[in-house]
């Protein structure tokens, strides 16, 4: 067990955030795909992909960064998935607009 953390510790580098998010420099690597997952998306476009209903769901991350690095790289596509509906098939994960009170 020592030894896996000890291999670890020696071959992983932790960079901040502010870095590795930064979509200028994720713009830079061409052909580069992000994909990303949402919870629930409306028919202009916006992208629920943090909570559900008013209670959070996952934290904030680099999604949009992502989204924007990989729309500005060369031959870069980004990509939001998600399925069309709730397990149950009881509510679609695409609606007119995002909701603010169902939990899904």
């Amino acid at each position: 067990m020592h030894l896996i953390l000890l291999i670890t510790i020696l071959f992983l580098n932790f960079i901040p955030q502010e870095y590795v998010n930064d979509p200028f420099l994720i713009s830079k690597n061409n052909k580069m795909v992000a994909i990303n997952s949402a919870i629930e998306i409306d028919l202009t476009g916006q992208v629920c992909a943090d909570s559900m209903g008013t209670k959070f769901y996952s934290g904030v991350g680099g999604q949009v960064d992502f989204v924007r690095g990989a729309s500005h790289s060369e031959g870069g596509k980004p990509i939001i998935a998600l399925p069309s509906a709730t397990k149950d098939l009881k509510y679609s994960k695409i609606v007119s607009t995002l909701n603010l009170e169902r939990e899904l």
